[in-house]
């Protein structure tokens, strides 16, 4: 589509010069375009190479038809059809040589500036793609910093959100043995205790970390104590609003920010 509508406003543009120039015009000027923009339209998939010799003949016959020289640089603006690749470019470039020569060759030599133009505006093309590919090289770098920053804001975001709230929440707290083994597992931590505050009871996933000496730092629903081993995340359970146990979550590794949002949601749900 690119390559057509290039083509398009080219052809109405050489449509356009005989007019405003106000001289006699071929029959063949209007027939010509139109040709050449069903013929890029079927040529675009077929090779660069056929396109560019496709081009060529346009312009060649146009400037013959028109005895205007000048129109040889309109020639130069089709190189966008070719930037994908420098094989195509250099061709079109050669072309573009072909095309400002047959201009000079119309002007009877004296339009030597036609000629000339070449080499300024493949300098030019030249540049621009050169700085296109900058471009696009500073657009890939960008998309690649980009995409590290999402990974590592994804990385993080997994951190804070290690487990998914909805297993938790497919965690029954009726069998209060099952229940801490499976907190222990999804939520990292060394070992999970629960007490029971109307039996005076303590089931654990390990030994000797009930102990109930840990009770007379609970002053909250909701809290963590440092210990020498590391750091209790403490929960109380209630039942209508009458405190009935409490969990107790132990972790070796300080890093609570991995987990605290679990946690929060884990209150809400012994409490609701």
């Amino acid at each position: 589509m690119k390559d057509l509508l290039i083509r398009s406003v080219i052809a109405l543009i050489v449509i356009a010069i005989p007019f405003l120039e106000r001289t006699d015009i071929d029959s063949l000027l209007y027939i010509f375009p139109v040709a050449y923009i069903f013929s890029a339209y079927f040529l675009r998939d077929l090779s660069k190479y056929i396109l560019i010799l496709a081009d060529i003949i346009f312009f060649l016959f146009v400037i013959y038809l028109t005895s205007n020289p000048i129109l040889s640089i309109f020639f130069y603006p089709i190189f966008i059809s070719y930037l994908e690749d420098k094989k195509y470019l250099i061709a079109f470039l050669f072309a573009g040589l072909v095309v400002s020569f047959y201009g000079f060759y119309t002007s009877e030599y004296i339009e030597f500036s036609i000629l000339l133009f070449w080499l300024p505006a493949t300098v030019s093309i030249l540049l621009a793609i050169q700085f296109i590919n900058r471009l696009q090289n500073l657009i890939t770098r960008k998309d690649e910093e980009i995409s590290q920053k999402l990974n590592q804001v994804a990385s993080l975001k997994e951190k804070i959100y290690p487990i998914k709230i909805e297993e938790l929440s497919k965690i029954s707290l009726n069998d209060k043995k099952k229940a801490i083994f499976l907190f222990n597992q999804l939520l990292n931590t060394s070992a999970v205790a629960y007490f029971d505050l109307e039996s005076q009871k303590c089931i654990y996933t390990q030994e000797n970390i009930c102990n109930k000496e840990i009770l007379k730092y609970i002053d909250n629903d909701f809290g963590k104590i440092e210990t020498e081993e590391g750091i209790v995340i403490f929960i109380v359970e209630h039942k209508d609003k009458n405190p009935v146990g409490i969990f107790f979550f132990f972790y070796e590794n300080p890093k609570l920010e991995d987990s605290i949002y679990n946690f929060l949601y884990l209150r809400e749900k012994l409490n609701n």
